[in-house]
């Protein structure tokens, strides 16, 4: 091959790629402030269509009886009118193989097709060849990224690296969004069943099942909040970081000055992305917990919320503890003092908070103080869950389910102290 010809080869593929690294940086970023997944899904076809000069680029969302799919969104210059809303999933369709399939499946041509049984709608649309993704895994699968051309054209592997990290950004914001749909949905079932128990006749067993409903609801949230944390980090995450190395291979192609300053911002983007992703996982799972304590994590979790929140000053008093708590303690701990500092920073308009911890050889002892605008507390928690204040409703299941008691102390106008006290053993 010429130089002549090789030189505007080369700058066709680096432009390429750095539609396809600025597309997956926008979704990622657009993903992370999580909006409704219509909107999500809307824009991720946008530009699929668009960066891969597609026909059409659809989504299709498996519903949770994985029966059906369910057609969330289209976008390209189709022909056609996409007619059904909701289809069944069948093993001759596309989006049947699609689903069952380990690797993205590609369709070279569908005259010659004998794989499945192409869908009279995209036959009407007049496409050649085309793509389709899964999005998420063989194991919890949540739908089908599709993209068609009208003219035969060769998926690169740089195409279908692109369309693969398009799925998996998808398929963390429809898991994300299913899971908080999950814990309300356990949040308010709980509420229910602890307002019936307050209201039922008291029996033996009562105090008894109220307890293991409670417990069983606190394993399962934690279970999925890992859960998510890992598969956030071993998708996504891991796909940007492949695109940061990419982006720095390009940067030995590109001499002008213009196009590495491109390169540079589309890294940046990247790395900010990675680092809200890391955020989000340490929200789930704070990584310092388990080896280095209750008293590291909360430093290291005050920092982020420092980070965030600069105007308001938050004062540490905090008694180290490595590794002397059970892990199951500890995470407990954890998730009363973040649910606690959330609610500081979502209602309070605080300027000074203050959290303490400390502990002796019967007792722990964990507040977290605030100035902000206080609320008058009301004399039944049931009243709370009558109201949906599900937050203090969930710190108070946490303190019961390791034998404590919370306190909350507040008044409108004079801020707000909140207090769990629980055995060490």
């Amino acid at each position: 091959m010429s130089l002549e010809t090789s030189i505007p080869r080369l700058n066709q593929h680096i432009s390429t790629q750095g539609e396809q690294t600025a597309a997956i940086a926008y979704l990622g970023q657009l993903a992370l402030s999580q909006p409704a997944l219509a909107d999500l899904f809307t824009d991720a076809t946008i530009l699929i269509a668009q960066v891969s000069s597609a026909e059409i680029a659809l989504i299709w969302e498996l519903e949770p009886g994985m029966e059906h799919l369910s057609l969330r969104t289209f976008s390209g210059r189709q022909k056609g009118t996409m007619a059904e809303s909701q289809m069944p999933v069948e093993a001759d369709s596309l989006e049947g193989l699609v689903l069952r399939s380990e690797n993205p499946v590609v369709v070279s041509t569908f005259q010659a097709e004998t794989r499945f049984k192409p869908s009279p709608i995209l036959v009407e649309c007049g496409v050649v060849n085309g793509v389709g993704i899964r999005i998420g895994t063989v194991e919890r699968p949540f739908g089908v990224l599709e993209v068609f051309l009208p003219q035969l054209r060769t998926f690169s592997q740089d195409n279908l690296h692109f369309l693969q990290s398009m799925a998996n950004i998808l398929a963390s914001a429809i898991d994300l969004n299913r899971q908080q749909e999950n814990w309300m949905a356990s949040e308010q079932s709980l509420g229910r069943q602890l307002a019936k128990a307050q209201s039922a006749p008291p029996t033996s067993q009562m105090p008894w099942e109220r307890q293991e409903i409670k417990n069983r609801l606190v394993e399962s949230r934690e279970r999925e909040r890992l859960r998510l944390a890992q598969e956030l980090h071993d998708i996504p995450i891991q796909d940007l970081y492949g695109l940061i190395y990419q982006l720095d291979d390009l940067k030995d192609l590109i001499k002008d000055a213009g196009g590495l300053n491109i390169v540079d911002e589309f890294n940046n983007t990247l790395h900010r992305v990675v680092n809200s992703l890391r955020a989000i996982c340490g929200e789930l799972r704070p990584p310092s917990l388990s080896p280095f304590g209750l008293e590291v994590a909360i430093r290291d979790h005050v920092e982020r919320v420092r980070n965030q929140n600069p105007d308001i000053r938050i004062h540490l008093d905090l008694m180290r503890d490595q590794q002397v708590l059970s892990d199951s303690l500890r995470l407990c701990l954890f998730r009363i003092y973040q649910q606690s500092i959330n609610n500081v920073m979502r209602h309070a308009q605080a300027t000074d908070v203050h959290i303490r911890f400390r502990w002796d050889e019967q007792i722990i002892v964990l507040e977290v103080e605030d100035n902000g605008n206080g609320f008058d507390m009301p004399k039944d928690w049931i009243e709370l869950v009558r109201h949906e204040h599900f937050g203090l409703v969930g710190l108070a299941e946490r303190v019961e389910s390791v034998n404590g008691k919370l306190e909350i102390i507040s008044s409108i106008g004079d801020g707000t102290m909140v207090r769990a006290t629980v055995p060490r053993r």
